[in-house]
């Protein structure tokens, strides 16, 4: 995943429309229908959008067979992967790192985030800037209603 914002975080940066797509790896095979079925129709409603180019959006796709996902949501990030480090210790003037566990991101994530709803069955779309990664709470709501309807 973070491969993917990344590269959607520098063509941002340099002026280019751009789009993190990533499917949830769970213990079988990953199944790739839901992504070939919906992302044509997702990047072309967003394309069509008139979004500045600093604005770049990561879609997580669950995976399942198409008929299994429910919809689609515009969410937050929740705080985990890129990753919120956590300070442990402080041991002789060496700061020590904690990157948040699987389970301990999904037990934290909160009804309109992406873990969370993409947990639920549904495929999450976020809205990220290339300058910081998130966005105020303003701009969400002001892009998510930008957006409108995903795909009819």
């Amino acid at each position: 995943k973070a491969l993917t914002v990344a590269a959607a975080r520098e063509g941002s940066i340099n002026g280019i429309k751009s789009i993190a797509i990533s499917v949830n790896r769970n213990k079988n095979k990953i199944d790739y229908s839901a992504v070939k079925f919906f992302a044509p129709k997702i990047i072309e409603s967003i394309l069509k959008k008139n979004i500045p180019s600093n604005i770049f959006y990561n879609i997580n796709f669950p995976s399942l067979p198409c008929q299994l996902v429910k919809g689609i949501k515009v969410v937050k990030t929740g705080e985990r992967k890129p990753g919120k480090l956590v300070y442990s210790n402080i041991e002789n003037k060496e700061k020590n790192f904690i990157i948040p566990s699987e389970r301990k991101i999904l037990s934290t994530a909160k009804s309109g985030e992406d873990e969370f709803e993409l947990k639920r069955h549904f495929i999450t779309l976020s809205i990220h800037h290339n300058k910081n990664l998130y966005i105020s709470e303003r701009d969400f709501i002001k892009y998510k209603k930008i957006l409108g309807k995903i795909i009819e």
